[in-house]
């Protein structure tokens, strides 16, 4: 449930080669990655449902996860939508 930049994080930190971070995470098929978010941010947005700092938490949380902010407030923003609908 992880996203590339905490991969790399904790990758570069056990001292593995950044070129070898590179060729592993250029793998990464970023249709299921970005599946697996969307899966966990809709599990988290259930447990916040009627809080009123959902969006912060959300964004935090999938930001805390390692996926690029962009993502995370895209399936954010989209949970919030569905959620007022």
């Amino acid at each position: 449930g992880w996203g590339v930049t905490k991969i790399r994080y904790m990758l570069s930190s056990k001292g593995v080669p950044r070129d070898i971070i590179d060729r592993a995470l250029a793998e990464v098929d970023d249709e299921k990655a970005k599946s697996r978010l969307e899966k966990l941010m809709e599990n988290k947005f259930r447990s916040l449902t009627d809080d009123p700092q959902c969006r912060m938490k959300m964004l935090r949380f999938g930001l805390g996860r390692g996926y690029a902010y962009e993502e995370v407030a895209e399936v954010t923003d989209c949970l919030m939508k569905k959620k007022i609908d």
